[in-house]
């Protein structure tokens, strides 16, 4: 991973992964830390997404039927398949939010 700061040349801040704005280096902290944040959000909705899906799948195509005698209305699999997309971006916010960046500039976009 490369990391410029934002003092120096162009072409190192157009090969490096990260640049700093200011010349603080406090701000390759933030920016893992913010990096961290995203991967475990990450690993969360996959997680919610896989689960959502192994109890979703049998009752919508039917398999539990036989058994239980539970179907899923089209109605209901609608709702349901929305609620799978929305619920993620409903998403309360984290108990400990990361501070702010502090002008950590990455995939140009700057925090602030």
């Amino acid at each position: 991973m490369g990391i410029a700061i934002g003092t120096g040349t162009d072409v190192a801040m157009e090969a490096s992964d990260l640049t700093l704005i200011s010349g603080s280096l406090r701000g390759v902290v933030t920016a893992i830390e913010v990096s961290r944040a995203t991967m475990r959000n990450v690993y969360q909705n996959l997680v919610g997404a896989f689960v959502y899906n192994t109890a979703g799948l049998p009752v919508a195509a039917g398999l539990l039927y036989p058994v239980f005698g539970i179907l899923l209305s089209p109605l209901l699999a609608a709702a349901a398949m929305a609620f799978s997309s929305g619920d993620r971006c409903l998403e309360r916010e984290p108990a400990s939010p990361v501070p702010p960046c502090g002008g950590v500039r990455t995939c140009s976009t700057t925090c602030w």
